[in-house]
């Protein structure tokens, strides 16, 4: 088996004596989509600020293609190729569509060498293809604070496409989005599965069934279940503390 793309070694966080996330050991290899569920409380947020930066551990490690990037700060791990997007938006609300994604893009192409005029066009081409994929092309020039919520979380996910990352984390992305855009969703996480690594924390159960290759579960902080869809379904401690015997849409 390949190296693992992202690795937490023994990953604790404790807040004033509670732990959030206890002993965490969890591997994910290249081009997997990972999903990360649990009840609410379980520790999963608190975890993927581990893994981005935004948090320093307690104890334990977290390796991003075979570095220890425990001690780098959150805008280091961007350059190494770590996207992500939070549980709330967090766009420029005044600024246009376009001019949101455009600035991922310029942060992730910060050190290239190339002229100016190449990297307006680089810019301009990276942005409007990543806006295409999820949908919000012809919505370029609105500013981002009149989109709808759901629609919010798809500029959220083009501005971590700009950045063509090798790991993208998405916290609940499909939270706000209609029926549709949800379809649209999991064939969107099938396609980039082929360039990029998938850690997604859903709490849409049919989303994480159709579009997961391993599913992992916490609770209390602790890692209880780690293993493909139809073993996770079939795991008795999962379900006592998650899925329950109905295996239907669930709150993670």
């Amino acid at each position: 088996m390949t190296r693992p793309v992202l690795e937490t070694r023994h990953l604790s966080k404790s807040f004033g004596g509670v732990d959030a996330v206890k002993d965490v050991n969890l591997a994910v290899h290249e081009h997997e989509v990972r999903a990360l569920i649990g009840p609410n409380g379980a520790g999963k947020s608190t975890l993927v600020s581990l893994v981005c930066g935004r948090l320093s551990p307690t104890a334990g490690t977290v390796h991003f293609d075979g570095q220890d990037v425990s001690s780098l700060p959150a805008h280091a791990r961007i350059r190494l190729g770590i996207a992500y997007t939070f549980q709330i938006t967090s766009v420029f609300s005044e600024l246009s569509v376009f001019e949101n994604v455009a600035l991922s893009v310029r942060r992730a192409i910060a050190s290239s060498n190339a002229g100016m005029r190449q990297r307006k066009r680089a810019i301009r081409e990276r942005a409007m293809m990543a806006l295409d994929r999820v949908g919000l092309a012809d919505a370029r020039d609105r500013p981002a604070g009149d989109l709808a919520y759901g629609h919010q979380r798809l500029l959220e996910i083009a501005m971590g496409l700009a950045q063509a990352p090798r790991l993208f984390i998405m916290d609940e992305p499909t939270q706000g989005l209609a029926l549709d855009e949800i379809e649209r969703f999991k064939t969107l996480i099938g396609e980039l599965s082929s360039s990029s690594t998938i850690l997604l924390i859903e709490h849409n159960m049919d989303v994480v069934m159709d579009t997961a290759h391993r599913i992992a579960v916490l609770d209390a902080g602790e890692l209880i279940g780690d293993g493909n869809p139809q073993d996770i379904q079939q795991d008795a401690r999962v379900q006592a503390a998650y899925l329950g015997t109905d295996t239907g849409p669930a709150s993670a």
